[in-house]
This record gives structure tokens, C-alpha cells and sequence, in this order.
């Protein structure tokens, strides 16, 4: 089973993601934030990080910089996303989905990324 971490600190986006991703059949774990989203990367190696960008206490350029340098995190893909940014930042990301998105473009990167939930390719 495919594993994703969706990382975000606005609830309802949060809520919309991990309630899409596990009628999907995705294994899904979630942080309000940075610094939590690195605690949880410190012992789970997702598939896919599904990351926003503008967030308290560490953001998402600092996680994205941070799994860039865990060699246990080398094969997992990162979708940044973001209202501020409008196109995809030059770093070592597999998307970049700008805020607001649409819920089927989400899904249709996440299995171009990752395949199925079950790892088959979609």
C-alpha cells in the first residue's frame, strides 16, 4: 500500500485531502505543520509528501530542503503546493499544484507520481 503524508496547516484542506486519499485506498498520514511533518518524516518513509508551502513555524521550503538531505527519503516524490507561488519553485520537487486546486488534477498527479494506492500503475 502506498503511503502519503499530506502536510498543511489550513484544516479543511487537510480534512479534504486525507478523506480523497483514503477513499482512494491510500495509506495516509497528515501534519498541521512543518516541524510536525519532519517529526513523523524522522521515523516514516512515505511514498509521496504532499506539501504546502506558506506555514507557521517551519515552512515548506525548509521541509523540502530538510527530506533533500535524508538519504531515507531519496525515492519519496514531493508535491509542493501553494497560493502564493504561482508556478513551480527550481527545487527537488516531482509538482507543483497551485492553491486552489482542483481535487481530480490532485489525484491524477498523485497516480502519475505513485501509481495506484495498491502500487499498480493507474
Amino acid at each position: 500500500m502506498r503511503t502519503i503524508l499530506v502536510v498543511d496547516d489550513e484544516p479543511g484542506i487537510r480534512e479534504v485531502m486525507v478523506m480523497l486519499l483514503t477513499d482512494e485506498g491510500y495509506r495516509v498520514l497528515q501534519a498541521e505543520n512543518g516541524a510536525l511533518a519532519l517529526q513523523l518524516l524522522s521515523t516514516e518513509t512515505p511514498d509521496l509528501v504532499v506539501l504546502d508551502i506558506m506555514m507557521p513555524l517551519v515552512d515548506g521550503f525548509e521541509v523540502l530542503r530538510q527530506i533533500s538531505n535524508m538519504p531515507s527519503l531519496e525515492a519519496t516524490h514531493v508535491i509542493l503546493m501553494s497560493a502564493a507561488i504561482k508556478a513551480r519553485p527550481d527545487y527537488r520537487v516531482a509538482a507543483f499544484i497551485p492553491k486552489p486546486f482542483e481535487l481530480d488534477q490532485l489525484l491524477i498527479t498523485i497516480r502519475g507520481l505513485v501509481g495506484c494506492a495498491d502500487g499498480a500503475n493507474p
